[in-house]
């Protein structure tokens, strides 16, 4: 024991990668040492992941402020006329509102990985969810077509009725909507969102007939920061998906992602209805 202790008094955020060795035997001690370097397994991970998350989100936000810090400077380099002034204007508006928009989904990650218990929840109805984010999808976007279909809800009196966080639901659902917008607009069928009840699940599909993505790709779609080579030159920071990843996880659901380069994606919402 006094040894493990003095292992466990080594141990500091910068050697994480260091595990206690008397984790080799059958005896209570052991049992604590190989539970300990489990602990010390997912700290590393952890640590790893928030590095990354950093390093990435440091360089997302370094753009915006390249071009506003840029835009400027050069403006002030000389006296310019009233239209250059008012496109470097425009240019720094632009990028204050990409960083802005950043920004805001920096902080819902951070929100969305907080203990459940301090997240408020209250009951939803989804269905409603569904069509006040199509309202805001149609009006950022408005040559989107989205078709809505409402399944029967499957319990008296539930109507896809889900317990959460009604902000945070919103812009999953908002995330998911958007997503299929930017990448088919040169697609000539219509997005598809279909909502339905799955015996104590509610489920919410939406399904578009854009650019699609490679399998490869598919499984990397929940890191944060990724964006797939099919989508490079569509606008976006590649966090709206790992962002409804987090916001299901919080919310007890799950999220599946079906794509086929070419063809489309379709992304799947499952949350458990209220129960009467």
């Amino acid at each position: 024991m006094q040894r493990i202790v003095q292992e466990v008094d080594t141990i500091t955020a910068s050697d994480l990668h260091r595990r206690l060795s008397q984790a080799d035997g059958q005896d209570e001690v052991s049992h604590l040492a190989q539970r300990f370097n489990s602990l010390l397994d997912r700290l590393e991970t952890a640590f790893a992941g928030q590095r990354t998350f950093v390093r990435d989100a440091s360089h997302e936000l370094r753009t915006p402020l390249t071009v506003l810090t840029g835009e400027l400077e050069v403006a002030l380099l000389q006296e310019r006329s009233p239209t250059e002034y008012r496109r470097v204007l425009q240019s720094t508006l632009d990028a204050a509102r990409m960083l802005t928009a950043l920004t805001n989904g920096l902080l819902q990650i951070a929100r969305a990985s907080d203990d459940p218990s301090q997240v408020p929840m209250a009951p939803v109805r989804l269905d409603e969810l569904l069509l006040q984010a199509h309202e805001e999808v149609l009006r950022r976007q408005p040559t989107c077509r989205i078709d809505l279909e409402f399944g029967e809800p499957t319990m008296p009196g539930s109507a896809f009725e889900v317990l959460g966080n009604e902000p945070l639901l919103l812009s999953a659902v908002l995330n998911v909507l958007e997503n299929a917008c930017k990448f088919s607009k040169d697609s000539q069928e219509p997005i598809m969102a279909i909502i339905t009840c799955l015996g104590r699940e509610v489920q919410l599909q939406v399904r578009d007939r854009g650019v699609g993505m490679t399998e490869a790709d598919r499984q990397q779609v929940f890191v944060p920061f990724f964006r797939a080579e099919a989508i490079r030159t569509v606008p976006g920071h590649g966090i709206g998906l790992p962002l409804t990843a987090k916001i299901m996880a919080l919310h007890s659901g799950s999220i599946r992602v079906d794509s086929e380069l070419g063809t489309g994606t379709q992304v799947t919402l499952r949350l458990p209805l209220v129960r009467s």
